[in-house]
């Protein structure tokens, strides 16, 4: 689930630990490099490979890099594309592009130039390359030794640039505990609800919120109200229901489950049913009851408290009484297997323990026989 916490993240350094030794900001790399194709010729397939499969050499010119400016400013490359990865070597980087003029930010390490299995593409492909690019500089900016929290939180809310998916995606991977600084989780709710900055970067950003853990009361309300706003955002722009499904999840799960009320926002009548609405919605509820933390405080029930329906996932939306008493449950319904406060069923997971132990027990018994007539 997402509910893991970090509470002490907002403690740490921007730097990595001591003892951990620098820490390679580009996706695990020490470079990055904006690269721009000037020529492209087809190559025959030097191995039958099957069909889909091609080959280009392109002269790349170097049209940036960071940290360090690289040794020479144009490189052949032999690039493999295959449109069927059944039958592509190792080798292959089918998003590494082919058409004169076209860019695209790498990251790498090594030596100049790099070879083709050692490039990494920075962004996720839906951003421009430049865009992606102005994300790294402005995430070169920003780690470099001497910064912090501080200035993160600064960037974000819109300072020289205003970052886009690619800066998310690389704080992501280089610290993903900063997402959870009290600067950082407020600063991410304004841009969440800045209608300035793209939309689905705005969206992918809430992916990695999800994984940073729980906030404090003051950047859960925030972040709250803020992904109230995204969601609705998202659904009137008719963006496709997985993306909007995935801040509801975070919604639910991050900001509504076991918190306080004072934890949450106050909502508008017209936000609350245009919320309801959504979270009803069959698309929204394919992950079973994992929204029922969300409808309960949109419906005005209590968290704790357990109601006649509100058991197991599942369950429709409809089935939640509009703040009436628990009904006394069922033998059924009070089983560990039904109800939504549950913890692992142990008796169940004894005996997988013991269905496990037997299977292993037997393939040593089966192993120690074999070698035993080997040796005979």
């Amino acid at each position: 689930m997402l509910r893991s916490g970090f509470l002490l993240a907002a403690l740490l350094p921007f730097t990595p630990a001591a003892g951990e030794g620098a820490k390679k900001p580009f996706l695990g790399r020490e470079q990055v490099a904006l690269l721009e194709v000037r020529q492209a010729q087809p190559q025959p397939s030097p191995r039958a490979e099957g069909p889909g499969y091609s080959a280009f050499r392109l002269l790349v010119e170097v049209k940036d890099t960071l940290p360090r400016a690289a040794a020479a400013k144009q490189f052949e490359v032999t690039i493999h594309h295959a449109s069927r990865l059944a039958f592509a070597p190792i080798e292959v980087q089918n998003w590494f592009p082919v058409e004169p003029g076209a860019r695209v930010a790498v990251a790498y390490d090594g030596d100049w130039p790099p070879r083709p299995v050692d490039l990494v593409r920075v962004s996720d492909g839906t951003e421009p390359a430049d865009a992606s690019w102005q994300d790294c500089a402005a995430f070169h900016r920003v780690t470099r030794e001497g910064q912090g929290p501080t200035a993160l939180a600064a960037m974000i809310r819109g300072g020289q640039h205003r970052p886009g998916a690619t800066f998310f995606r690389l704080l992501d991977h280089y610290d993903r505990r900063l997402f959870n600084d009290p600067q950082v989780t407020l600063a991410c709710a304004a841009y969440l609800r800045d209608r300035r900055a793209p939309l689905a970067a705005r969206v992918q950003l809430t992916r990695f919120l999800g994984t940073a853990g729980r906030h404090d009361r003051e950047g859960n309300r925030a972040l709250a109200a803020a992904l109230v706003d995204l969601v609705l955002e998202a659904n009137g722009a008719r963006l496709p229901a997985g993306r909007t499904d995935d801040v509801l999840l975070l919604l639910s799960w991050n900001c509504v489950a076991g918190r306080d009320p004072t934890d949450l926002p106050d909502l508008t009548d017209k936000a609350r049913e245009a919320l309801l609405a959504l979270a009803q919605d069959g698309s929204a509820l394919q992950g079973g009851g994992q929204l029922l933390p969300l409808l309960r405080w949109l419906r005005g029930i209590a968290p704790d408290e357990v109601t006649a329906g509100d058991t197991g996932p599942g369950r429709s939306p409809e089935s939640l009484p509009q703040g009436r008493a628990a009904a006394p449950k069922t033998p059924d319904e009070a089983s560990p297997r039904n109800d939504e406060d549950r913890e692992a069923d142990p008796s169940g997971r004894r005996a997988w323990i013991v269905w496990g132990s037997l299977v292993a027990v037997g393939t040593l018994l089966v192993l120690f026989r074999y070698l035993r007539r080997g040796r005979a």
